[in-house]
């Protein structure tokens, strides 16, 4: 669509079904406070690995990560490039929000 910037990272959550909804909303955030564009299920909403290994009722969380090369490759796509410390550094702060959400609320999150 003309006037539409494509998202830089897309998070999929197999449209509700594979994760709690507050993963989905915690990395979002995450996301969107490091300056990125952020979609949700759209391009990708998630494929076989989610659906294979996801039982978010049973406690076993699944989110997909999709980000943009051109974060944190060269313009080649074949090396590191200047913004992969920074990539580096949202992902990891994504994982430890993660991590902190499922040990925090783990009741909540299992009934959802």
């Amino acid at each position: 669509m003309p006037g539409v910037t494509p998202a830089q990272v897309v998070l999929g959550n197999r449209h509700g079904h594979s994760c709690a909804g507050v993963f989905t909303d915690i990395a979002a955030a995450i996301v969107r406070d490091a300056g990125l564009r952020v979609a949700i299920n759209h391009p990708y909403a998630g494929g076989h690995i989610l659906a294979a290994h996801a039982r978010p009722r049973a406690g076993i969380h699944a989110l997909q990560l999709e980000i943009d090369r051109g974060l944190y490759l060269d313009e080649r796509f074949d090396q590191p490039g200047e913004g992969v410390a920074a990539t580096a550094g949202w992902v990891r702060a994504l994982i430890d929000a993660l991590a902190d959400a499922m040990l925090a609320l783990p009741h909540r999150i299992a009934a959802e």
